[in-house]
């Protein structure tokens, strides 16, 4: 598999030339505030005329890994978006917002109960193994033919069937009320947004994701990922090499 990463970023040029015939892989670092149809567009420049596709969405107020296919490499795709996932982020307590997430306005302040830090301890094992879960409203998922997110803009209502998804392994890093550091073990589907408010739910408390880092897809790691500038630069070297 013909992959560029952080390790293998001076031999751009073998991937290149490996990747015109047979195409690559890229493990590329998503950073905050840009969708994931930015990421492949910014590619799309760099790469002139080739087909490109990644194996999973961020949402725009989430960091961390994507795996870009380029060329016949997007023929993996199938198989690399049925990877499990790891994400750390931060799950903010006693407030919510209509997205879950940080893109929409804060509300219903509540109280936060001075013992809560025995009952976020109890999450621990409540949230491990097999579940079902709604995926949120503000998704890239298709109701109807149309986006998601784009009918809760609206505010068109749409129920969104539940779906079977696991959690393999899940850890609380640090308590800093009203923030829950968390890493999450998942399987694909999976929406941690959705994690998040029923994290709060437990606890008798709204709840939204304040903050999200996808550390790994698979076998492969945040931290073998590389910039789209980066890889702009290496392309810059090699057209000025030839």
């Amino acid at each position: 598999m013909n992959i560029l990463t952080k390790s293998n970023l001076n031999n751009f040029s073998n991937w290149f030339d490996e990747m015109q015939n047979s195409g690559g892989l890229l493990l590329v670092n998503k950073p905050l505030g840009y969708t994931s149809f930015a990421i492949i567009n910014s590619l799309k420049r760099i790469f002139k005329g080739k087909k490109i596709g990644h194996s999973g969405t961020l949402d725009p107020l989430a960091s961390g890994l994507m795996i870009i296919a380029i060329g016949k490499a997007t023929k993996l795709l199938n198989d690399l978006i049925l990877n499990t996932k790891v994400y750390s982020g931060l799950i903010k307590i006693g407030v919510e917002t209509s997205s879950l997430d940080k893109e929409t306005p804060e509300v219903n302040h509540t109280q936060i109960p001075e013992n809560i830090e025995d009952k976020i301890l109890k999450t621990l094992p409540y949230f491990t193994g097999d579940m079902e879960q709604v995926p949120p409203l503000h998704s890239a998922l298709k109701v109807d033919g149309k986006r998601a997110y784009k009918l809760a803009r609206k505010n068109i209502d749409k129920s969104i069937a539940p779906r079977k998804v696991t959690i393999l392994d899940y850890n609380i890093l640090d308590i800093d009320i009203p923030y829950i550091k968390f890493r999450i073990n998942v399987t694909s589907g999976f929406y941690v947004r959705t994690f998040a408010q029923d994290f709060g739910k437990f606890l008798g408390l709204p709840a939204y994701l304040y903050k999200l880092n996808r550390e790994q897809i698979g076998e492969f790691s945040i931290e073998e990922s590389v910039s789209v500038e980066e890889i702009q630069k290496q392309l810059s070297y090699l057209q000025t090499e030839n």
